[in-house]
């Protein structure tokens, strides 16, 4: 859920206002929709939820994503990858450099 705390979120709106002018209006009340109709919420156990069916529907995705273990292999290989590339420095690089 996006947090706004109060000096973010007039800097939030204005850079989603000018990135995204048609669609800014549409994405500041799906946000207050999970939030009872402010942008933040500042108590404390409510500011990482939301409410309403916009939030439901997230959270029913993010279940399904878990149970059905997508993006869980995009992670998998990308921490070996990253595992693989590193590489001990030894005496012999720098004859070269």
């Amino acid at each position: 859920m996006l947090r706004l705390p109060g000096s973010v979120a007039p800097y939030f709106e204005k850079r989603l206002r000018e990135k995204l002018p048609t669609k800014a209006d549409r994405v500041l009340n799906r946000i207050r929709d999970a939030r009872g109709g402010k942008l933040n919420s500042s108590v404390f156990g409510e500011r990482m939820r939301g409410k309403g069916q916009y939030w439901n529907a997230q959270e029913t995705v993010e279940v399904y994503t878990r149970r059905l273990g997508f993006n869980e292999h995009r992670v998998g290989s990308e921490r070996h990858a990253r595992a693989n590339t590193f590489r001990r420095p030894t005496a012999q690089g720098s004859l070269f450099g």
